[in-house]
């Protein structure tokens, strides 16, 4: 070896000049180096180098060397001696000295240029037997002859290794793309590898040994293939486990250990393994893998005040957990304890309470939606003397409504409590047992029409998902209301009623407006809540309409014989209805029309009525002339689409309202019937057969030559 730094020596050329005295101009101290500046030429990097001494005089200070440009030369000082070494970089760089007290100082320069020839390589490349780990490996070697270190580079796979390579043999300084790089100085001559991830049958790496010189690897190198152990160890625990905590819901956090091959971990709720509502929590939610780069794990849904121990197992990337065959380590444990749980849920809304069928009351609320909620308790209190409140009731959440036997007669108060499963309360809500008594407010006689208009304050229904219910005016003869003469049903969602069919003409009526409510899915389960409200009004005399007439012919509205489309028809009537009509009040709850003029610029106020069909026998059938499907696109005669519906199925009352046009057309006195439906722009008759219900949109025109459509208007 001392041969080989004989040769490093010899193979540069060393010049040297004396240096100049840097020194302060001083009486008593002077400092000066033996050499002004230095030449080395053909220089190995690492291996080449010089000396440099320096003097002083007149101070005893002790003294610091220093290299301007460490990437060139470095020097290395002992007292008045020091060596300076290339670093293979050409360049020119100053090595001084100086004394600690900075009072004296001298420098000199060094200029390096460096050898052409490249690193020889190393040789005899062993692999030390037995040496391979799951990590590493030994090298042996015997160094280069002209080196200033030896590189081992390590590749995945032996085409990176043939190209790394080739860039060395090019004398290339480009890194080759290659796993790891390891520089070692010269006289070791072996390496430990220790650092590198093998997998679960031991992964195999391509391995080259160069000689390195002045920043290049030798033109040539030796190899190895190396198979390291396979992995059969867990990764080590984690550690710093730190917790936060709510009533019922744990985050946990930790640190990674530092493995380089570290996967991640499976955190484990071990005990208790049911929530706060006594459940069994999901095997998914239990168990939660963690991968690397992620330091942190949620539990939710979790006991109040209760201690929770958790485990936690290591993995590595090769499949190795802990606690598994090869790893009999239990890995890591947590307990942590959820907090006293002392807040209540919120309070119930949306709460109301009513009678129903059978005297029972709903009490119906919405839940709260803390997800903790367990149950209501729904408590009564009666304020009516002689009378006792029913039992409370405990309902699960989500049903959302409770029955009460209670008595019609008595005054009831409900409150409606939330819980939770820690057994926290909310603040009640109380809502007092309404009865669904409708307010009516008035049963008038219609000024032009056989009828009465009906109104009244529609009633609160309890429970509307599970109760229906629908109007039902009770009409007594008597002011005591003791001798019914008829009923008459209202569907849902009216609070207005034309009266009429069932109850006889210039007769005086007392009405009872009842609500009639029953179960939707048991129909026979029913109750009727009277109005305390009675109303007296007087049926009008009979007024029929009795015949359409235009220039061609005369006609009868009459019905088909199928009972549903009403036709113009020169027949007399079939064996189910007659030709006459009973004019009611108009269904849009109108009494007049004001019409603002034909072709002769007539104005005036009319009627608006109803025509309510008569079976053969002249009685009224409560079913009403309805006119569908009116276009204002047709302004020339169109079939129209009559029908008959009762009271409650018509859906736009406008349609099955009507006024006779104030003007009359010309001289001959006809006059059209129009619907009150889109400002009366329609007008309404039969053509020249007089079997068709036809109409044509014609907005204030009294009538239309020869085509004269009216109705008479007679009384009985």
């Amino acid at each position: 070896m001392k041969k080989v730094i004989l040769l490093f020596f010899t193979a540069a050329s060393l010049l040297f000049s004396g240096c100049n005295d840097l020194s302060e101009d001083s009486s008593s101290a002077s400092l000066t180096l033996d050499k002004e500046s230095i030449t080395i030429s053909n220089a190995l990097g690492g291996a080449t180098s010089a000396t440099v001494t320096a003097t002083l005089t007149g101070s005893s200070s002790s003294l610091e060397w220093f290299s301007a440009d460490k990437s060139i030369v470095t020097v290395t000082g002992s007292g008045n001696f020091a060596v300076i070494l290339c670093q293979g970089k050409a360049g020119t760089a100053n090595v001084g000295v100086r004394t600690a007290d900075n009072s004296l100082e001298a420098v000199c320069s060094v200029s390096v240029s460096l050898s052409s020839a490249p690193a020889s390589c190393v040789t005899d490349l062993a692999l030390t037997e037995d040496s391979e780990t799951a990590s590493g490996f030994t090298l042996t070697w015997t160094d280069p002859v002209r080196a200033s270190a030896v590189v081992i580079d390590v590749f995945e796979s032996e085409e990176d290794r043939t190209a790394g390579i080739a860039l060395a043999e090019a004398s290339s300084t480009a890194e080759p793309d290659l796993y790891k790089s390891y520089t070692v100085d010269l006289n070791l001559a072996s390496y430990v590898i220790s650092d590198l991830i093998t997998n679960s049958t031991g992964k195999e790496y391509y391995v080259a040994v160069y000689g390195y010189l002045n920043g290049k690897r030798s033109l040539s190198a030796m190899t190895v293939d190396v198979q390291l152990k396979p992995d059969t160890n867990a990764p080590a625990d984690i550690t710093n486990v730190e917790s936060s905590v709510t009533e019922h819901s744990i985050e946990l956090t930790w640190t990674e250990p530092s493995d380089d091959d570290y996967a991640g971990v499976v955190v484990t709720l071990v005990s208790p393994v049911k929530d706060f509502a006594g459940n069994a929590i999901a095997s998914s939610e239990l168990t939660k893998t963690i991968g690397a780069g992620t330091t942190k794990a949620a539990f939710s849904n979790l006991a109040a005040n209760t201690e929770h121990e958790f485990t936690f197992y290591t993995y590595d990337s090769n499949g190795n957990k802990q606690g598994d065959a090869n790893n009999e380590s239990a890995g890591s444990t947590k307990t942590v304890k959820t907090e006293e749980d002392t807040t209540a849920p919120a309070v119930v809304t949306n709460v109301s309470a009513g009678f129903t069928v059978n005297g029972n009351v709903s009490v119906t609320w919405t839940d709260p939606s803390d997800r903790d909620f367990k149950e209501i308790i729904v408590t009564a209190a009666c304020s009516t003397d002689g009378y006792n409140a029913p039992a409370s009731q405990t309902i699960a959440s989500g049903v959302n409504n409770a029955i009460f036997s209670c008595d019609t007669d008595a005054e009831y108060t409900f409150t409606v409590t939330a819980y939770d499963y820690d057994g926290n309360a909310s603040a009640g809500i109380t809502a007092d047992a309404v009865k669904p008594v409708p307010e009516l407010t008035s049963v008038t006689a219609a000024s032009y029409g056989s009828g009465l208009f009906a109104e009244w304050k529609e009633a609160d229904i309890a429970d509307s998902s599970v109760y229906s219910y629908t109007y039902q005016f009770l009409c007594y003869t008597d002011e005591d209301c003791t001798n019914l003469a008829a009923t008459i049903d209202v569907p849902t969602g009216n609070s207005k009623w034309v009266l009429g069919y069932g109850l006889d003409f210039e007769t005086t009526y007392y009405f009872v407006l009842q609500t009639y409510v029953y179960e939707t899915e048991n129909l026979s389960n029913n109750a009727g809540y009277k109005s305390s409200v009675v109303c007296t009004a007087t049926m009008p005399e009979k007024v029929v309409a009795t015949t359409i007439k235009n220039s061609k012919t005369s006609a009868y509205i009459v019905p088909n014989t199928s009972g549903t489309v009403y036709c113009v028809s020169s027949s007399a009537a079939n064996a189910s209805y007659s030709a006459a009509w009973i004019v009611r009040p108009a269904l849009d709850f109108t009494s007049t029309y004001t019409y603002t003029g034909g072709n002769d610029s007539t104005t005036g106020t009319v009627s608006t009525f109803s025509l309510e069909a008569t079976d053969a026998d002249g009685n009224p059938t409560g079913k009403f002339l309805y006119v569908t499907n009116l276009s204002t696109s047709n302004t020339s005669t169109t079939d129209g689409t009559p029908v008959l519906l009762e009271q409650g199925n018509i859906d736009d009352v406008t349609h099955a309202s009507f006024f006779q046009a104030f003007a009359s057309y010309a001289s001959t006195g006809y006059k059209s019937i129009r619907s009150t439906y889109d400002d009366g722009g329609f007008m309404l008759g039969n053509d020249s057969a007089g079997n068709v219900l036809k109409y044509r949109y014609s907005l204030n025109v009294a009538g239309v030559n020869n085509w004269h459509w009216y109705m008479d208007i007679s009384e009985e």
